[in-house]
């Protein structure tokens, strides 16, 4: 199991908003986030954060 999915694992035992940061790190974290607002359609439940490096 990818590591990087248990941010979305046990949320259905928690209520939202859900906070994610540094959301970037973990690209998979995507398509199991658009699952859940598929399934869950409510604005305001995910929140994703992250951060950019300038070289």
């Amino acid at each position: 199991m990818n590591g990087c999915l248990m941010h979305v694992l046990g949320m259905n035992n928690r209520k939202p908003p859900f906070v994610v940061d540094e959301s970037q790190l973990c690209p998979a974290l995507f398509p199991a986030a658009k699952e859940w607002v598929r399934l869950h359609p409510k604005k305001g439940q995910l929140i994703f954060t992250g951060s950019i490096r300038e070289y």
